[in-house]
């Protein structure tokens, strides 16, 4: 499933968008993780600054397995997950695809293998368009400091953002 803009998850679910910024210049990452509530308010999140990441896919990757950890550690259920990233998508959905790409299988491995603890939870792709404040978090946690959670209020960095409640 595609979609260009966000859109509320079914009543009951949760969102959870989530995005990787890479730094070629520092081999760094940043990863920004959203959830809203099936009202399309923010409801928690997190951000994180990775050091020694590989590619733009590797941080996607991370994005994931910090997003699964992330939901099963606080209980939310059912999850919609959303990325920017089709390989990871692909990874999660098919576990063979992931071993036939070996950089990274083992991290995508990972990230299916928290997944298959989560029934009934879906991954899906959605455009960075729909992604936005996923995005802004990544990035902000590039050009910022290690891992920082927010429950129940929205982070400075999207105060008065159309992409959030």
């Amino acid at each position: 499933m595609r979609s260009s803009i966000w859109k509320r998850p079914p009543p009951g679910w949760f969102s959870v968008c989530l995005d990787g910024a890479f730094d070629p210049n520092t081999m760094s990452g940043g990863v920004g993780i959203v959830v809203r509530d099936w009202h399309g308010n923010f409801h928690s999140g997190t951000t994180c600054s990775i050091a020694h990441v590989s590619s733009p896919a590797h941080i996607e990757a991370i994005a994931g397995l910090i997003a699964c950890r992330f939901v099963l550690d606080h209980g939310l259920s059912p999850v919609k997950f959303e990325t920017e990233s089709v390989q990871l998508v692909q990874a999660v959905s098919s576990p063979s695809w992931s071993s036939d790409h070996l950089q990274l299988g083992q991290s995508y491995e990972d990230v299916a293998d928290l997944f298959i603890q989560l029934p009934g939870c879906s991954f899906t792709h959605i455009f960075r368009e729909g992604n936005e404040a996923a995005q802004k978090l990544a990035l902000w946690a590039l050009a910022s400091q290690p891992c920082n959670v927010y429950f129940f209020s929205t982070p400075p960095i999207l105060e008065g953002s159309p992409s959030v409640r």
